[in-house]
């Protein structure tokens, strides 16, 4: 497999001169899951300053839809603890690396084309931990999963 990915990465270097760092960074892209038709939206995240067994990290949601965003929820993966948060609440955890946070007051609606930012500083007490999470899911009015009983926003098992 490094192989093959070797070679890919080389070739599209020599062929092209498009660099194969963009390309890494398409594989390593967290995945973003919908669960409505109305909201298209996009979420980076980055580590803005490190120290021992902690980061700061800001995670940046862009609403690319033409629809506003209402009362949004964020679910997310990330083997750590949220030690603290702004511009949002942690709304439930399942004590597992899975998080669903909240909007605040002043932020719950995101326009068409608007972003909002939140931060987070994360800690883990293990070795070679990636903080960047795993996934994510935009949902608005709810989060789209009970974290705390293993069921959707509509009450379905998951």
């Amino acid at each position: 497999m490094k192989r093959i990915l070797s070679t890919v990465l080389l070739s599209s270097v020599i062929l092209t001169g498009f660099p194969g760092v963009v390309l890494a960074e398409e594989i390593n892209k967290p995945d973003m899951y919908k669960v409505s038709d109305t909201i298209s939206y996009d979420v980076s995240a980055a580590i803005s300053t490190t120290w021992p067994d902690h980061v700061n990290e800001d995670i940046v949601i862009t609403n690319t839809g033409s629809n506003a965003i209402n009362d949004w929820y964020l679910t997310f993966k990330v083997p750590c603890s949220i030690d603290d948060i702004w511009e949002a609440t942690v709304f439930e955890t399942d004590n597992n690396g899975t998080y669903s946070i909240k909007c605040a007051d002043w932020n719950r609606t995101l326009q068409p084309g608007a972003t909002v930012t939140v931060g987070l500083t994360l800690s883990s007490n293990e070795e070679g931990v990636n903080y960047i999470p795993e996934w994510y899911i935009l949902s608005e009015g709810a989060p789209a999963y009970d974290l705390t009983s293993d069921t959707d926003a509509n009450g379905n098992a998951c």
